[in-house]
């Protein structure tokens, strides 16, 4: 049994209060609130009971400028809107914010109608103005999503046609550019400007406080804050307004607490006090949580790309053969089998194996365990591997999974001659190292997620050069030919010629070993047993509230 279990069950055995025990495992306590303000009890009755949702990272903004991760998607999907939404399983592209769309034959050009009506939390209508000025404030902050608008929007080039409409011009065509807009958080641009000093457009307000009911409405979103705590979570209500109506069963009060340790919150879950968590959620730990008579679990087939991020340009990693060593060093049939139980399917590409454009293990190159193989790489090596050891290795903090990887990483590795350390770091630590060359970490395990169901969301924005300086791309990789695929790819709409590209440029990418490509995960999802309506969409990964209720 880990520390963290021990330490969890003398707290139990004691007869430790609820109080005490959710402040002593991270939680700290539920009924205070910072500044004043005072964060609702989670034990209310079951009619106002509020939805407690846990996961391991820390909020520290609820801008959505600020972060574009799935681990935060839920105060993106809950708390403001975009223009179009993706939803369900397989995921379907719904209008939102907008009602329609119309795009020139070239593709450069989208025009989108905005719907009449909706509403920011402070009650004033979203106009095209805002939507504007958010995706200006985007790209003027270079967070979050701007990784992904950026090379394709030139700031000052997105225009107001009237109250209600909106043109995009883009720099290049990008067949799947409007699956993208639902990253474009629209935000009230009169409340941001009066809070803005310094030219910051509102951000360290914003980022400090959250939006807030009443006059300082900044979202649309179904819910709106009432309580936020940067580091700790925060509580929010049903924002009654909302466009979409609320003619099915749902909640009235939901919040969230960031609990790095895992057993921690599984052991908060099956107490019921936590009522759902974050999902992808470890073999061990919920095989024991739906023991409890007080957990339900959900599994649906997603789309999320389990690999190593090798930092191509830094030595010794910026020889092939060294990169190469590592992707046969890795263990993956023991890492699938014995590890995690056979819930998730070995991947040999950039490109998951539900998607179209990824390659298929049966027929295509892949790496396998081979140590023999990963020693002749070594040889092969120009650079002296033993000058740079022993390497860092970095897991995130508070994921069990990658910190698990890591462990075996290291100990494969080890057998080749390579020794590690693994120094574990928060998710906003790697995001802001990533933005740099020479402070991106040289070998870390990552998830890539579905952030718009194109075979560009992985391999394109994670591999073409062009991207560099944000943490999808940090692996620095830099191939001509693949740069000259990918951008032929975004051209182009006839599907059938983009797969042909997108697996001809992942076959290079495997072949320079760019990455350690390992598995494509299976989402596993905990909840209350009195929990319904949840919907999944491996867009957010059910993080999306509004159809969640109380049985």
């Amino acid at each position: 049994m880990k520390k963290e279990d021990e330490r969890v069950k003398n707290l139990i055995n004691k007869g430790t209060s609820r109080r005490s025990f959710l402040k002593t495992i991270g939680i700290g306590s539920l009924s205070l609130g910072l500044g004043g303000l005072s964060a609702p009890s989670v034990f209310a009755s079951q009619k106002e009971k509020r939805f407690m949702f846990s996961g391991p990272d820390i909020v520290n903004t609820l801008d959505p400028a600020g972060h574009m991760d799935v681990g935060r998607s839920y105060s993106r999907l809950n708390f403001y809107d975009g223009l179009f939404r993706w939803r369900d399983n397989p995921p379907v592209l719904q209008p939102w914010l907008a009602e329609s769309y119309k795009a020139t034959p070239d593709r450069l050009r989208y025009t989108v109608a905005l719907r009449k009506g909706a509403k920011f939390h402070d009650g004033t209508e979203v106009t095209s103005e805002d939507v504007v000025f958010s995706l200006e404030r985007l790209l003027t902050l270079g967070t979050g999503a701007a990784a992904v608008f950026a090379p394709l929007i030139e700031p000052k080039s997105t225009r107001a046609v009237d109250r209600y409409t909106v043109e995009f011009n883009l720099k290049k065509p990008f067949a799947p550019f409007i699956g993208l807009t639902h990253f474009l958080h629209v935000l009230n641009k009169k409340v941001l400007l009066r809070h803005e000093k310094d030219g910051d457009l509102g951000s360290a307000w914003f980022g400090a406080t959250g939006s807030k009911l009443g006059p300082d409405g900044v979202g649309t979103g179904s819910f709106a804050i009432e309580w936020y705590s940067p580091g700790e979570g925060f509580d929010a209500v049903r924002f009654k307004d909302h466009f979409w109506p609320w003619n099915h069963p749902h909640l009235e009060k939901v919040g969230y607490r960031g609990v790095k340790e895992i057993s921690a919150r599984m052991l908060a879950l099956m107490k019921g006090d936590f009522h759902g968590e974050l999902g992808y959620t470890p073999y061990e730990q919920w095989e024991k949580a739906v023991k409890s008579p007080n957990v339900q679990m959900v599994q649906q087939p997603s789309m999320r790309l389990f690999y190593f991020a090798i930092h191509n340009r830094k030595p010794p990693m910026n020889d092939v053969h060294v990169r190469r060593a590592i992707c046969y060093a890795f263990d993956y049939e023991g890492w699938i089998k014995d590890m995690l139980h056979d819930q998730v399917d070995r991947n040999i590409g950039p490109v998951p194996n539900p998607m179209w454009g990824s390659l298929d293990p049966k027929t295509e190159f892949g790496y396998v365990h081979d140590l023999n193989k990963a020693r002749e790489e070594l040889k092969k090596a120009k650079v002296d591997i033993k000058k740079y050891l022993p390497i860092e290795m970095n897991p995130l903090a508070g994921y069990a999974n990658q910190t698990n990887a890591c462990e075996v990483m290291q100990a494969c590795l080890r057998k080749i001659g390579i020794t590690s350390v693994l120094v574990p770091k928060t998710w906003p630590t790697i995001t802001q190292l990533s933005r740099k060359e020479e402070t991106t970490p040289l070998l870390w395990a990552n998830y890539r997620s579905t952030y718009y169901t194109d075979p560009q969301n992985w391999i394109g924005e994670m591999f073409d050069s062009d991207r560099w300086g944000s943490w999808a791309t940090s692996c620095w990789y830099k191939n001509p030919k693949v740069d000259e695929l990918l951008h032929k790819a975004v051209r182009i709409l006839e599907k059938e010629e983009r797969e042909k590209l997108y697996k001809e440029a992942g076959r290079l990418i495997v072949k320079d070993a760019g990455a350690v490509f390992v598995h494509n995960e299976k989402w596993t999802g905990l909840y209350n047993k009195d929990v319904r309506g949840f919907r999944f969409c491996p867009v957010g990964d059910a993080n999306e509230w509004r159809w969640i209720y109380w049985a």
